[in-house]
């Protein structure tokens, strides 16, 4: 796999969680009723956490990689200093995801 691919599937995941999170918060009060959106929001929390962890991996590789390359590709570079942003984003979004349902019995 090329890293511009890893790089584009790190964005439309943390994409993702990122507008999942901004989307609950906006509609939880019109969406909580629901018993899947239950299940659904600590699915991508728990999509979240696991993405948080190899994330920390998965950037340093890629930095280390990119940066100690003979000839630096831009595009590269580019990417690695969105991804990085977005990653502290993607923190805070499951931050905010582990405090929507605490009062359920079998929450996390």
């Amino acid at each position: 796999m090329t890293a511009f691919k890893t790089y584009k599937y790190q964005l439309f995941v943390y994409f993702f969680i990122i507008m999942f999170t901004i989307l609950n918060a906006a509609f939880l009060a019109y969406n909580s009723n629901f018993t899947a959106y239950k299940f659904i929001v600590k699915f991508v929390f728990g999509l979240s956490v696991v993405v948080v962890f190899i994330s920390v991996l998965l950037l340093s590789i890629q930095a280390v990689k990119t940066i100690n390359k003979n000839k630096i590709v831009w595009k590269e570079v580019v990417f690695l200093i969105i991804n990085i942003i977005l990653y502290y984003f993607v923190i805070i979004s499951s931050l905010i995801l582990s405090t929507q349902f605490p009062n359920i019995p079998d929450s996390f």
